[in-house]
Order: structure tokens, then C-alpha cells, then sequence
């Protein structure tokens, strides 16, 4: 059916039916707005709202004799409006973009945090450290704080010695001064060890071998004579290179996997005679050229 304008609409207007009993007080079913948002009407006459008052749900009005029937029509319902229970309201009936940052908490929450989803929900993730960089973890399921980005170097150690050493040892022993310390700030970084030397030896027909060390381990992988095996390098002397300096300089890259302090060292040995470790020409009038010897420790972020 069409309608000229708006749409009649219908509502419910509850009615409270009494019959006086020469008293004032009447009681409502429930509690009007106002007296406007009433009518009263006794024995089919309506009343003004000067004729009676409301309070809550009591109705006064005096002067209507015992047996007259009253009838009161509450003319707009005060509608009790349920609170919806926990967990009931889906994400169907939230407007879009609804939901901003002053409606999420995750729990212990600080300046720099970031939000990320884990396995089922969203979990926090708490602020790293000044110079830390976001990585995935191990296992490829949810990020975390690591050492700086890929490829920056995060600290340098560096040792230099400025005289020479010598060992008449056929077992390795330490090349004293050529040791460094360092810890790694993350177990995932690379170590990367420059050295740089000489070696001489002296004595014809013997030789001069070097090994580099982590702690008690000797992390060099290179080959040699009978004897010297996995060396960093070697020196054979001769009747015409007695004492003919070999320039030592390497780097190796190495994977502590550890947090902890990681101590990286030098040691030689020969297999006769007198072997010296960073010759600088202060056993011979020959100047061999190197006047110090360095290594040199970085940490590599991976």
C-alpha cells in the first residue's frame, strides 16, 4: 500500500487500568519520563497534566470519587537497553576501522613495543636495546631482537706487538703478545681475524709453524710438511735463507656461536733451531722490514 508522505508507523502503548477508591496514589506499571509522556483519563474524560503528578511509578491525583474507572496510557516506552555479554559482540558488527590504538592493550605495555601475531593471537613484542636490529627467529615463527643489521661490524679488538718472539719448542706454545679477547654480543655473529707478521727462522733445514687458536682449539684448516699440519703458515730455512723473513698476513672468518668471552691466539713452533715470530731486524744487521705485528679482532652482525 502507498502512503503520501512517510510511512505511518505503529508502537505499543501500554495502558494501566484502575478503579479509584476515593484515595490519591496510584501505582504504575513502570515509571513515565514526565507527566506529558502520559494520559490520564478518568471515567473517559482526559486529563491536563496540571490534574496530576508522577514520581517514579507514583501516580498522585486527588479528588475522584470511590468506583470511577481510571485509565492511564503511557504514551513512549523507556526501553532497557541489555549489556551484551562477554565475548558475544563479532567483528561483523564493528564499523571498519573501528578500533584504534586506545582500545588495544596487550599487557605491560611501553613506548617502542611492537605487536605481532603468534601462533593463534596477537602477542607484544618488548623493545630491544639502542643498536639492535628486528630478525626472525631460529625457527622462522616470530621476530626478536638481534645484534645489528647483516654485515655491520659491531666492535673491533686490536693487539700489536712491536718485538720478536722466539721458541726453540718443537711443541706449539704461544706467540706471547699476539692474543686478543673479545665477546660477542649475539651468538649468531662472525668473527672476522686479520694477522698480520713475518716469521724467520734460523738455523739451515729447519722449519718455522704458526697455528691460530680459539680458546684451546686450533681453527686453522691449512696443510704443511710432516708435522705442520693445519698451519696458518710455514717456514723451511735453508744455508741461503737462514733468517729470510716470510711475510705472515691472513684473515679467517670464524663462528664461536657463544656469548661469552672467546680468547683468539697465536702459536708457533719449529722443528729445530730458533724460530722467530715478527722479525724486525734486531738480531741481524739486516733489516727485514716488519717493525710490528698485529691481529686484529671485528664482530660481524649476521
Amino acid at each position: 500500500m502507498g502512503y503520501i508522505g512517510n510511512e505511518p508507523t505503529t508502537g505499543h502503548f501500554p495502558v494501566d487500568n484502575f478503579t479509584s477508591s476515593g484515595g490519591s496514589t496510584y501505582t504504575l506499571a513502570k515509571a513515565p519520563a514526565s507527566a506529558g509522556a502520559i494520559e490520564v483519563s478518568v471515567q473517559g474524560v482526559l486529563q491536563p497534566t496540571t490534574a496530576y503528578t508522577v514520581s517514579g511509578t507514583t501516580l498522585t491525583m486527588a479528588g475522584v470519587t470511590t468506583g470511577v474507572k481510571i485509565f492511564v496510557r503511557h504514551l513512549g516506552e523507556t526501553l532497557t537497553l541489555p549489556t551484551p555479554a562477554d565475548g558475544s559482540v563479532t567483528a561483523a558488527k564493528m564499523a571498519v576501522n573501528s578500533v584504534d590504538g586506545t582500545k588495544i592493550a596487550m599487557g605491560s605495555d611501553a613506548q617502542g613495543d611492537i605487536l605481532y601475531h603468534g601462533a593463534t593471537d596477537y602477542a607484544r613484542l618488548a623493545k630491544g636495546t639502542a643498536g639492535q636490529a628486528l630478525v626472525m627467529n631460529a625457527g622462522a615463527t616470530a621476530p626478536e631482537w638481534g645484534a645489528a643489521g647483516g654485515g655491520k661490524i659491531l666492535q673491533v679488538v686490536a693487539v700489536s706487538l712491536a718485538t720478536e718472539v722466539t721458541t726453540t719448542s718443537t711443541s706449539y706454545v704461544a706467540v706471547t703478545g699476539m692474543t686478543a679477547d673479545i665477546t660477542p654480543s649475539a651468538t649468531t655473529s662472525k668473527i672476522l681475524i686479520m694477522i698480520q707478521g713475518v716469521i724467520s727462522h734460523t738455523g739451515s733445514g729447519y722449519g718455522h709453524s704458526v697455528r691460530l687458536y680459539r680458546d684451546s682449539t686450533n681453527i686453522a684448516n691449512g696443510s704443511g710438511g710432516s708435522g705442520r699440519e693445519n698451519c696458518l703458515t710455514n717456514h723451511e730455512s735453508s744455508s741461503t735463507r737462514d733468517r729470510v723473513a716470510t711475510p705472515l698476513a691472513t684473515m679467517w672468518v670464524d663462528s664461536p656461536s657463544s656469548t661469552s668471552s672467546v680468547t683468539y691466539s697465536l702459536k708457533h713452533r719449529t722443528s729445530g733451531g730458533t724460530a722467530v715470530f715478527g722479525a724486525d731486524g734486531t738480531a741481524s744487521s739486516t733489516n727485514y722490514g716488519q717493525k710490528s705485528s698485529h691481529i686484529t679482532l671485528l664482530e660481524i652482525g649476521v
